[in-house]
């Protein structure tokens, strides 16, 4: 407010010394670009203040005034208005748009983490699988191994038999590996 009382009592001044020369010409040439200043930089009752006393300024100087200066002061009113609004939404639209990136941005993480938490997931139920795989046909190896070491003295024939079952359960849980294995590999 007080640019604006500074730039009025200035025109006040200017207008007074030039008036004789061009009175119209000065008075528009000052008058306007507060009406533009003011519009840009004053809201509510302050700017209509100084609308009115720009106006005021403007019919008192002349004793018979004519509409174009109230027709140029509403074209600079709703020109000032427009470059303002314009402002305005290019920087909110300038605010969303950063928002958006933020946004954007926090979802990309999340959804990082959301796959690496996938991922770790099914390491960890594969792991769990694969242990439990090894396990039981470790531990059958282990019975049939521990049967044919304390029967190859008293019956050799059914240690052989259970050293043939540990082959076999050996061989049968490096297949079921090999395709757990092969599935790890074949998926995304």
């Amino acid at each position: 407010m007080p640019f604006i009382v500074v730039e009025l009592i200035l025109v006040v001044f200017v207008i007074q010394l030039a008036l004789p020369a061009n009175p119209g010409g000065i008075l528009k040439a000052l008058l306007l670009p507060v009406i533009a200043h003011a519009v840009l930089l004053l809201r509510g009752p302050w700017l209509a203040a100084t609308v009115v006393t720009c106006f005021t300024l403007h019919f008192a100087l002349f004793s018979r005034p004519g509409m174009d200066f109230f027709l140029e002061a509403v074209f600079t009113i709703v020109c000032v208005q427009m470059v303002v609004a314009t402002e305005r939404s290019h920087a909110e639209a300038h605010r969303i748009a950063l928002r958006l990136a933020e946004a954007n941005s926090e979802l990309a993480a999340y959804a990082l983490q959301a796959e690496e938490l996938a991922a770790a997931r099914e390491r960890s139920r594969m792991a769990r699988e694969v242990h439990d795989l090894i396990g039981h046909y470790l531990t059958v190896v282990r019975v049939q191994l521990e049967a044919a070491l304390s029967l190859h003295e008293s019956q050799p024939e059914k240690a052989i038999d259970a050293v043939r079952n540990a082959r076999e359960c050996a061989g049968e849980g490096l297949r079921e590996i090999r395709n757990s294995v092969e599935s790890l590999r074949a998926g995304p």
